[in-house]
């Protein structure tokens, strides 16, 4: 082996135009490499940080009958105005939840939208968030960066404002929006029709993420209001086809119709089913269809003591729910976190295309180089093997040289990609922009590079070099003592 070597040492300083047209396309593609994957690894970990830490923690579990489960901007369901599904038995999942030794807190919240009005003039749109203040608070604690005022309290009625909310109603209303101001909101569904609530500006926070931008804090009880989630609407919403069926036609005509509205007290009543539901001058059975359901909540977040124990902890869970029969599915953070963080698997994708590209492409040059430095070199393989090397030997010395030229070159190329990261690193550079804060997981921009993606990178590199160096080999191979002779 040492012979080797040393064949191998002279032979690349003896050939150094072509050992450096070999080590600089390798040294360049190990660059392009680290950086490159030092950019995939900072916005993986700047977009996990921001919905593990800010929006969703580690586990989301929605309805079932969701079609789009997705936190970022809303259910789609309620974008297209149509009767969002709440959780079912939310007290039992609840329990089946934190019974689970690996989840540390919980958080259900409700998503709303609505118009808002401030003052005569001033107004705007606001995308509405509820949650349990206490559970809240505890799963994100440096979620709310308060301006002005507090954040809410349990049972509380008030709306915390997000900053941009506020500049919007400041722009629009040429007045001042402080604390105890109120605001009137203005939410129309599909079931509930128009639904308008006064509420006191409890406090104004600034934003910490992107996605909080348009985000406002509504207490619970108004945002079910708002959402029509009353306990009819919420049975309309969640009841399967047959279930609805076996209540029979419900409808406003037959709770709150037409005064002549009367329920016949000698009709039989041969079951519950048969019974009928209400009468317009039932007052006790209409305010209950009209109460909100205190239950009601979209989804529940999850945060787990282990974030490696993800992908185990939503097959326990889901397993769970499946052998309950509760019409509930938990899903990975990333899943729930819609397109925003898909972005990265996406980025990620192109980023591997180039670098095929760029891989072809070095390997052709680097064959390219290599059959051209066999061919002047048919004179001396001849004469090895005029002296007893056999091919075995002549192909490891062309490998061999590969892969030293890998090795130096690759080892340059991580030093300056490593360099370069360091460099961008330490200058602290700053953002204002919101959606670079999210894929950066802060205002400073600190790139990121992983060893995996070191290593991986210089083994990617190594096995180039060698699948170039397998043609020149097979060349190398072809050549006969007696075309030693033939060159002197």
């Amino acid at each position: 082996m040492g012979v080797l070597l040393k064949i191998v040492y002279r032979n690349l300083k003896e050939h150094k135009v072509k050992s450096l047209i070999i080590g600089i396309i390798i040294a360049f593609g190990m660059y392009i490499l680290i950086v490159g994957n030092s950019i995939i690894d900072t916005v993986t970990a700047g977009i996990s940080k921001n919905f593990v830490e800010y929006n969703t923690g580690h586990v989301v579990v929605f309805p079932s009958n969701l079609e789009n489960p997705s936190l970022v901007g809303g259910p789609q369901e309620m974008m297209e105005n149509k009767v969002v599904p709440i959780i079912r038995d939310y007290r039992s999942v609840v329990e089946v939840v934190t019974s689970n030794p690996k989840v540390t807190a919980v958080s259900p919240q409700i998503n709303g939208m609505a118009t808002m009005q401030f003052g005569e003039e001033g107004s705007g749109f606001a995308q509405l968030l509820a949650v349990d203040p206490g559970l809240y608070v505890k799963f994100f604690p440096d979620n709310i960066v308060l301006q002005k005022g507090r954040f809410l309290s349990p049972g509380e009625e008030g709306i915390v404002l997000s900053a941009s909310a506020v500049e919007m109603l400041e722009e629009s209303s040429a007045e001042t929006v402080d604390i105890g101001d109120p605001v009137i909101l203005t939410g129309t569904t599909l079931t509930a029709g128009m639904k308008i609530r006064e509420v006191p500006v409890v406090g104004i926070y600034d934003v910490t993420v992107a996605s909080q931008m348009m985000t406002s804090y509504l207490d619970v009880e108004n945002m079910r209001v708002l959402n029509g989630m009353t306990q009819i609407t919420d049975l309309e919403a969640v009841l399967t086809k047959d279930e609805q069926s076996g209540l029979g036609s419900v409808d406003e005509d037959s709770l709150f119709g037409a005064e002549d509205s009367f329920i016949q007290e000698d009709a039989p009543v041969t079951s519950e089913s048969d019974r009928p539901i209400a009468s317009a001058g039932d007052s006790s059975d209409r305010e209950l269809y009209n109460a909100v359901n205190p239950d009601a909540w979209h989804y529940l977040l999850i945060r787990l003591e282990d974030e490696s124990q993800i992908r185990k902890v939503v097959r326990e869970l889901n397993g769970e729910f499946t052998a309950r029969d509760m019409d509930v599915t938990a899903y990975r953070w990333i899943e729930a976190a819609g397109q925003v963080a898909e972005m990265t698997a996406a980025l990620r994708l192109v980023f591997n295309v180039i670098i095929i590209i760029i891989a072809v492409v070095a390997v052709i040059i680097i064959m390219n180089t290599l059959v051209i430095s066999v061919t002047e070199r048919i004179g001396e393989i001849g004469t090895m093997r005029a002296i007893g090397a056999q091919k075995s030997f002549v192909r490891r010395m062309i490998i061999l040289e590969t892969v030293v030229i890998s090795l130096f070159f690759g080892g340059l190329g991580i030093l300056l990609g490593s360099l370069t990261i360091g460099i961008v690193g330490a200058a602290r550079i700053e953002t204002q922009s919101l959606i670079l804060q999210m894929l950066a997981g802060g205002s400073v921009i600190r790139p990121v590079i992983s060893a995996g993606s070191i290593i991986v990178s210089l083994i990617g590199m190594l096995a180039a070099g060698v699948i170039a160096s397998v043609y020149p080999a097979q060349l190398a191979l072809r050549i006969e003592p007696r075309q030693a002779m033939d060159t002197h």
